[in-house]
């Protein structure tokens, strides 16, 4: 595959994802990689368009994300909710879908809508979280 400039050209694993968000997050843990200020920048939506679009996530009431496929069959997804939980997931398949561009596009989309509101379900079952920096193990 050739490597493109936004799309194909990142190579990481869901791990470094998340190590990446949390180094930018504005929390003081991990150590952010960024000023608070621009975090700030970086996290909140123009105001001259009607966009929840940022630099490089989408800003929703519950949190930040963003993701990205290709139509031959890769996709990636990270998500940070107001309430401090990250998630990064890689696939490299998508669901098979025959038809015009659009199609495939809108049903790329609908599958990336369907895994993150999983998020919220899955969260809630959880009682308990380690008090060890798990990131050490790697």
């Amino acid at each position: 595959m050739k490597p493109m400039i936004s799309s194909g050209g990142w190579i990481s694993t869901p791990i470094d994802m998340v190590r990446l968000i949390l180094s930018v997050d504005g929390l003081d843990k991990p150590r952010d990689i960024l000023k608070k200020e621009t975090i700030k920048i970086m996290s909140t939506p123009p105001e001259n368009i009607n966009s929840k679009y940022a630099m490089g996530m989408k800003v929703t009431k519950s949190g930040w994300r963003h993701t990205g496929e290709c139509t031959w069959g890769t996709s990636a997804i990270w998500y940070k909710t107001n309430d401090n939980l990250c998630f990064a997931m890689t696939c490299n398949t998508l669901p098979t879908i025959t038809g015009h561009e659009d199609e495939k596009y809108k049903a790329m989309i609908n599958y990336v809508i369907d895994v993150v509101r999983l998020f919220p379900t899955m969260t809630e079952k959880i009682t308990e979280y380690p008090d060890i920096d798990l990131f050490d193990k790697y």
